[in-house]
């Protein structure tokens, strides 16, 4: 198929489109409208604002949203960037909202039981052994202080 092309004044058909670079880079109509549709998937409202994301792992990512998503963005509610799509609600995995541990009288370790946001989900339990407890306390640390 080729691809429907944007006609602008000049001789330059444009082709690709990046919200992150001031520089135009060309847009065929399919970019447009994922361009002006917000990005939370499964939302067909147009987008209206700019949300920016990724600061924290270094890597910008900058994605068009609907006033709706928005407002619940800046408002507190959960969200994340995969692909090209914001993942909010029931697209992001539950909550933590509390954690127990429990010493192993056997294997040196111990369980680690976490509980969701999910009400009728039971709590997850792991059994963590000291080498993966010294790892996951190492990593912790690390994105801390990123």
């Amino acid at each position: 198929m080729i691809p429907r092309r944007l006609a602008l004044p000049g001789d330059f058909p444009l082709t690709g489109v990046s919200l992150a670079s001031p520089r135009i880079w060309g847009w065929t109509l399919d970019s447009v409208e994922i361009m002006t549709t917000c990005r939370v998937l499964r939302c067909q409202t147009p987008g209206s604002d700019v949300v920016t994301g990724g600061h924290h792992l270094n890597q910008v990512h900058e994605s068009y949203v609907c006033a709706e998503h928005k407002q619940q963005i800046d408002s507190g509610e959960n969200w994340d960037v995969q692909d090209t799509h914001v993942l909010m609600g029931r697209d992001l995995p539950p909550t933590i909202t509390g954690w127990s541990l429990t010493d192993s009288r056997g294997t040196q370790g111990f369980v680690l039981s976490l509980k969701t946001a999910e009400t009728e989900a039971k709590p997850f339990e792991a059994f963590v052994t000291p080498e993966m407890a010294k790892l996951l306390h190492t990593l912790t640390e690390t994105r801390r202080g990123e």
